[in-house]
């Protein structure tokens, strides 16, 4: 079990709690796990004082470089941010900012099996160019799926996702 840094923890705090277990990154960062064959890739996409989510160019370039490196590895990627818009203007708004410039960067790696984040404190998922995209509901609380307005959708309970993986899928 790892975790990452959320748009609403203190990093010091986050660190202090969550100890070896705890992805805290700097400003940009990109950390490597490797799990029974499988390259696991944590991206900060908190940066402190803005809502929105960030990587920045020097995180790119580092997550090209390991994307390159090893180009056989089946790799999940994890961030905070959602990346691609899920029409909710009010969610999106804080969503990955560069977001297509990660796309980029997916878009000539052959090995990346899934992209997960959270920030949207809803479940979805879609598909960009056979890459799964998955986000994370909230463990604290749920937002409607109503395009009009933000409000806590009071019939969907505090969530988690637990992700089991077999062979390379």
């Amino acid at each position: 079990v790892r975790a990452a840094l959320g748009n609403h923890d203190d990093p010091e705090t986050f660190q202090a709690i969550m100890g070896p277990l705890g992805f805290v990154g700097g400003g940009e960062s990109c950390h490597t796990l490797n799990i029974e064959g499988w390259r696991v890739l944590l991206l900060n996409s908190m940066w402190q004082g803005v809502k929105e989510g960030f990587l920045g160019a020097d995180q790119r370039y580092r997550l090209r470089e390991e994307l390159e490196r090893d180009a056989a590895s089946p790799t999940m990627i994890f961030m905070h941010h959602h990346v691609v818009p899920l029409g909710l203007p009010w969610v999106d708004r804080d969503n990955l900012q560069d977001w297509n410039e990660f796309l980029e960067l997916l878009g000539t790696a052959g090995n990346v099996r899934g992209v997960f984040s959270g920030h949207a404190h809803q479940a979805r998922q879609h598909t960009w160019r056979g890459i799964p995209f998955f986000v994370t509901p909230s463990t604290g609380y749920q937002f409607a799926q109503d395009v009009r307005e933000i409000r806590v959708d009071t019939q969907e309970p505090p969530a988690y996702r637990i992700i089991r993986v077999r062979g390379d899928l």
